[in-house]
């Protein structure tokens, strides 16, 4: 009669310690694959902290690089029937949600930040149809930013107002309104808050920050991300390109300055 013999208690976690390693390698590089392309192609520069995609990211994290892994170590044991059945399930529940998180961070990567009438407003991949842009120049080098500017017409001006008063897309939204910055230059220059309106605490940031800048012509704007607070960016008028932001609450200074000349 054959009696099955037992590995010693020391082979079954060495063997469960190399599978969950191979598991880890096999995970790990794709993984970081995902975060460089998210991190410089997708989110590059502010847009990475703005947008607060890193918890999905960690949340992918777990689930692939740990706990796939994990039940690996657990499940693993040499010549064990339906060991291949048993990993194949752990991989495909990895991949089912690779592929989940993937879609939603693919879907709400920022394509522009859109200045209209007075702020900067991000604007993602899943709000808005970019078949309608008049400048074919526009879908270039993403993300991008670009001015939203009204009609021309009066007639037009007026139906776009009872729309979005009755509930349609505001006009940072309606991609055939899209124009180049350089087109709304003056619209920047005469809405935007000079320096000297700006917090002595602020301006001392901005000194420090970007010195190179400071003798342009420099005008401050609420910046809304839709994810994150607020802040303050600063737009370089004579160069037409954004310097920075600043995380502060633009609004409050805006109150300020408001009840300031009213006094």
């Amino acid at each position: 009669m054959n009696v099955a013999i037992k590995p010693p208690f020391q082979k079954l976690i060495k063997d469960k310690l190399i599978a969950l390693l191979i598991h880890v390698g096999a995970s790990l590089p794709v993984y970081i694959v995902l975060l460089l392309l998210v991190r410089f192609v997708w989110y590059p520069d502010f847009y990475y902290d703005i947008l607060v995609i890193q918890p999905i990211l960690v949340t992918l994290f777990l689930v692939d690089v740990v706990l796939g892994p994990l039940l690996t170590f657990v499940i693993y044991k040499k010549n064990k029937p339906k060991l291949i059945f048993d990993i194949g399930v752990i991989v495909l529940f990895q991949l089912s949600a690779f592929v989940y998180g993937l879609s939603i961070v693919y879907k709400e990567r920022p394509l522009y930040m859109v200045y209209t009438i007075d702020r900067f407003v991000v604007v993602t991949a899943n709000s808005i149809n970019t078949d309608d842009l008049i400048y074919p120049e526009l879908k270039k080098k993403l993300p991008a930013v670009v001015a939203s500017d009204l009609p021309e017409s009066e007639e037009e001006r007026q139906s776009l107002l009872w729309s979005v008063m009755e509930g349609g897309s505001d006009i940072e939204y309606i991609t055939r309104l899209y124009r180049p910055m350089e087109k709304v230059k003056n619209t920047l220059l005469k809405n935007g808050m000079p320096l000297s309106e700006l917090p002595e605490k602020i301006i001392n940031e901005i000194e420090t920050k970007w010195p190179d800048d400071i003798n342009n012509n420099l005008k401050a704007y609420p910046m809304i991300p839709t994810k994150s607070a607020d802040q303050l960016l600063i737009w370089n008028i004579d160069e037409q390109r954004m310097v920075g932001l600043i995380k502060k609450d633009p609004w409050i200074i805006i109150e300020k300055n408001m009840k300031e000349s009213k006094n």
